[in-house]
């Protein structure tokens, strides 16, 4: 990919509130997702909050995953981040998706440009995850989104 300097994903996840609150659960699910997108593990931290919530990252070689739990509402909020255009950030959501359990995954894909600020690749709507894949959906959950863009 010419030009690019890294890529970020976000995601917010619909998770069990009772998953959420297993901080063991979280950090094995985000070096799961390191895995898949061939990253090199090099150290963790895990922060619960009272009354409720843990944010958890993994940082890894080539830059971090990070997750944000809303337990209340059900929600984890994922964000991936690399200095290489090579990993496959989808792998790791669909890794880290997969050990959470989620029901529901929307996403955005942020290639980050030498010449330009970033650019919005790929956007998904309310998408299901079942049997271990996220689910392709069928029309304009999955779209190209320009630069600038307002949805």
């Amino acid at each position: 990919m010419n030009g690019i300097r890294g890529q970020e994903l976000s995601a917010d996840l619909t998770v069990s509130a009772a998953v959420l609150h297993d901080v063991d659960r979280l950090v094995e699910a985000l070096v799961d997702g390191a895995h898949a997108v061939g990253g090199t593990v090099l150290s963790q931290h895990c922060q619960r909050f009272e009354p409720v919530g843990a944010t958890v990252v993994v940082i890894i070689g080539e830059s971090h995953l990070l997750v944000s739990t809303y337990p209340e509402l059900e929600l984890a909020s994922l964000n991936v981040q690399t200095c290489s255009a090579d990993m496959d950030l989808i792998q790791g959501l669909e890794a880290v998706s997969r050990r959470l359990e989620a029901s529901e995954v929307r996403s955005m894909v942020v290639l980050r440009h030498l010449d330009v600020p970033f650019e919005v690749v790929l956007q998904t709507g309310r998408v299901a995850f079942r049997d271990g894949r996220l689910e392709e959906p069928g029309s304009p959950h999955r779209r190209p989104v320009q630069v600038g863009e307002r949805g």
